[in-house]
């Protein structure tokens, strides 16, 4: 799977078939994209954690911890 030219991309698939290969349909991806939803949605909302206004990129500086309690 990773030698071949056509699927090899770096990255796991979410299914592979019996016989080795990808499957590659409408249900299946490779960046997991929705599976990390989660995480976000618990970082930003449950834990209340985002970065301080007027920060950019990765390694932000100043966080907001601000939890929402449900209170």
């Amino acid at each position: 799977m990773i030698a071949e030219p056509r699927t090899s991309t770096g990255a796991s698939w979410e299914y592979v078939g019996l016989g080795g290969t990808p499957g590659l349909g409408l249900h299946t991806s490779l960046g997991h994209s929705w599976g990390g939803a989660a995480i976000y949605a618990l970082s930003e909302y449950g834990a209340g954690l985002r970065a301080a206004v007027g920060t950019k990129g990765f390694r932000y500086r100043s966080w907001i911890v601000a939890p929402e309690t449900g209170l």
